[in-house]
């Protein structure tokens, strides 16, 4: 078998990105990338001699689906190679996590029995790890993975392989061993003694000497539960006592809480300095003060001007249609006026004094002047808002008060009353004709309806009809008839 490089391509769809880090022979791993589904994978490309009962064993692996095992995605076979595809491992090692520092009992109970749970999901469909090691497990963002289910453990089959009820055992001891380590640091050689490890692997610092006992939890770190503390001691004595499935060391070590998992694997992100917030002074006015008068006369008020009263004609008091650009100049001479000086009180009808006459502002440059003068009347009472003219055409105002209006330049006709137009509505003579046309056809089709049951009247003849004879001439006439004889 040809070596492999970096950015190969195998089985046209799997690119080889790097050379992955593993710890087994006869095996040879591979970062790289699906090109179909672009997505990252690890290809394990089996060496050792017992490669199709390796791959036999991926098969069945890839039926477990359980969150906290690395998943199988494919198992592919040529003439030259044999390749199981599974995710990517990411995360943290158990062994990179104890190197840092024990972990804290809540922590070792929830990592170890994660993995427990993962075991027994495999262990009901027939499928065994069988090379439980520290770098076996992975913590990434909280969540626990088993890696190399169906690939470690089945590298090598020799006489010594296990099956059943014994391998189910074997994984459960191993599961406590790895607890052990988790609380102390001390690694049993359980956890350590796989079939298809590398030689050249340097093992933990504190691994267990063959042959010397083992040191209890509580020995090491009076902070671990009796519990914990009996559950290692008696699973790894020199008793086959304890749990026997990785299902019942899951009820050993019930309840954990999953919050307890060492978070790895995560991207710090830079804080930030929060600012504070900007803030913008608003200043505000009662309304009532202003209608109040509080304001001193004459002083420019916050706010947009009051919209401009409807514009009135002296003679007819009605609201003269004006041109855009008259409207606009009208609009504009309104605004300066009550952007200088607050608007005058509008007088009532009873108020009597003399007239005076105020001339309106002058437009802005380039616009033309069409306003024109107007007749005010020193006010008595506050502003009143203009009512709708009544029948003489005007409103509640006196006849001497009007308001600035803007002259009328011809751009429309002018309207009167006479000229006022008429506007009809058909739909309500529509519904009435057609009302009448459904009236209509109703009682013309009542009387076709009821017609052909009346009864045919026939009048009976007051003398009666010889019958003729069956062989007579239909076409002779009847004989006539006698005159009676005369006495």
């Amino acid at each position: 078998m040809a070596d492999l490089q970096g950015g190969e391509l195998v089985v046209a769809r799997y690119r080889l990105d790097a050379r992955a880090p593993s710890d087994l022979v006869g095996i040879e791993a591979w970062e790289a990338t699906d090109q179909i589904l672009d997505r990252p994978v690890r290809l394990s490309i089996i060496t050792s001699p017992d490669a199709p009962l390796t791959l036999d064993a991926a098969r069945r692996a890839a039926l477990v689906s359980d969150e906290h095992v690395t998943r199988v995605i494919d198992v592919l076979h040529d003439a030259a190679r044999s390749i199981v595809v599974t995710e990517p491992y990411v995360g943290s090692t158990l062994a990179d996590l104890v190197e840092a520092q024990p972990l804290s009992p809540h922590a070792a109970r929830a990592v170890i029995g994660a993995a427990a749970t993962a075991l027994e999901a495999a262990r009901r469909r027939g499928v065994h790890h069988g090379a439980l090691r520290p770098s076996a497990i992975r913590v990434h963002q909280g969540r626990v993975r088993v890696t190399g289910l169906g690939i470690d453990g089945d590298l090598v089959h020799g006489e010594a392989r296990l099956d059943g009820d014994a391998a189910s055992r074997a994984d459960t001891v191993a599961l406590v061993a790895l607890l052990h380590y988790a609380l102390t640091g001390d690694l049993p050689r359980v956890a350590h003694d796989v079939e298809a490890l590398d030689p050249g692997v340097v093992g933990p610092a504190r691994l267990q000497v063959p042959g010397a006992p083992l040191v209890p939890p509580r020995d090491v770190d009076q902070a671990v539960p009796r519990d914990l503390d009996t559950l290692c001691s008696v699973t790894l004595g020199d008793h086959d006592d304890g749990p026997v499935t990785p299902g019942q060391l899951v009820s050993e070590l019930a309840p954990w809480d999953s919050e307890h998992v060492p978070v790895t694997g995560e991207v710090p992100v830079a804080v930030q300095p929060i600012e504070p917030p900007v803030t913008r002074e608003v200043t505000r006015q009662s309304v009532r003060t202003l209608a109040a008068g509080g304001a001193s006369r004459g002083a420019a008020r916050p706010g947009t001007p009051p919209p401009a009263g409807p514009v009135r004609r002296p003679s007819t008091g009605r609201i003269p249609r004006v041109a855009p650009a008259a409207a606009a100049a009208g609009a504009t001479s309104l605004t300066l006026k009550h952007a200088a000086a607050p608007a005058a009180p509008a007088a009532t009808a009873s108020t009597a004094g003399p007239t005076t006459t105020e001339q309106a502002p002058a437009a802005p440059a380039g616009v033309p002047n069409t306003t024109q003068p107007v007749t005010t009347q020193p006010a008595a009472a506050p502003a009143a808002m203009l009512s709708d003219p009544g029948p003489s055409g005007r409103g509640p105002d006196s006849p001497g008060t009007t308001t600035a209006r803007p002259a009328d330049d011809g751009a429309r006709p002018q309207t009167t009353k006479s000229g006022r137009r008429l506007r009809l509505n058909p739909t309500p003579y529509v519904l009435a004709l057609m009302l009448v046309l459904v009236v209509g056809a109703g009682v013309v089709a009542k009387n076709t309806l009821f017609s052909g049951f009346e009864p045919a009247v026939v009048e009976a003849s007051q003398t009666p009809t010889e019958e003729a004879p069956a062989d007579a001439d239909p076409a002779a006439e009847p004989p006539a008839e006698e005159a009676p004889a005369e006495a």
